[in-house]
């Protein structure tokens, strides 16, 4: 399984002087070109308070989402957002149909030093920049398409006069890469790729397969550590709530490992 940890999109031929947001106006409600019966109506998200009902609506959204992980939770975006957000400014792109939510992209603005003693603004999604969300990704209605491109079309003409969108940590098996990369594409954007890493993953099924997996080397150390270390015992969980009783004891150690070290890997 690969994830893009660096997919740069440059601005040049992107977005288009005069369509630029003026953030000292308010937040407003444009409707994209889409086709009926789902016309989608885009809005910008100013704060997190600003709409009470969005946590309750975005993981109503995600829950027809097939594939998604903990990265694209609104607890786990409006958590990273009050560690780390600095001076970071919110991106976040809503889209609806009628009353209800269809799709997001969850993004921010950074400012860094540039070339020439000039500020650099990228476009980055969510938790990206320290890499702690492992994968990003545009969240979307599967069956309502076109929110991906009114989605996109809301980015271009309400960007303020950003450099350079940035799409680390992007998934490559995402849905939403292909499209949005060719829609960037077809609008003179400059694609870069700098590298990919490849995220260590094991599909299960194969017995032989999996027989040998469990006879590495270096799984059978840290087995044999962890005998000697604590009495090792393994349990297979059949509920949600089961999982969750198991929880506090599962994170201690983390925390005890944490609470002793300015710097916890």
């Amino acid at each position: 399984m690969n994830y893009s940890t660096r997919t740069l999109l440059n601005r040049s031929g992107l977005y288009r002087p005069g369509s630029i947001h003026d953030a000292d106006k308010p937040a407003r409600q444009s409707s994209a070109l889409n086709p009926d019966p789902a016309r989608i109506r885009t809005v910008r998200l100013e704060s997190w308070e600003s709409l009470p009902d969005l946590e309750a609506a975005w993981t109503t959204l995600l829950d027809r989402c097939p594939g998604h992980s903990v990265f694209q939770t609104f607890a786990w975006h409006a958590c990273w957002w009050e560690a780390f957000c600095g001076l970071h400014e919110l991106f976040v792109i809503l889209g609806y149909a009628g009353s209800e939510l269809v799709g997001l992209a969850p993004m921010m603005i950074t400012r860094e030093k540039g070339p020439l003693g000039g500020v650099l603004r990228q476009v980055r999604f969510i938790g990206s920049t320290n890499h702690a969300s492992d994968y990003c990704d545009f969240i979307t209605d599967p069956d309502v398409p076109q929110v991906l491109d009114a989605l996109l079309e809301e980015m271009n003409v309400g960007a303020k006069g950003f450099d350079r969108l940035d799409l680390s940590h992007f998934p490559s098996h995402s849905p939403n890469k292909t499209r949005i990369l060719d829609y960037l594409e077809g609008r003179g954007a400059i694609v870069s790729i700098e590298f990919e890493a490849d995220a260590p993953v094991r599909i299960l099924g194969d017995s032989q397969a999996d027989r040998k997996a469990a006879g590495k080397s270096s799984l059978k150390r840290h087995t044999r550590f962890f005998e000697k270390s604590v009495d090792q015992r393994f349990r297979q969980c059949e509920s949600e709530d089961e999982i969750l009783g198991y929880l506090d004891g599962f994170f201690s150690p983390h925390k005890s490992r944490r609470a002793q070290t300015d710097s916890p890997s």
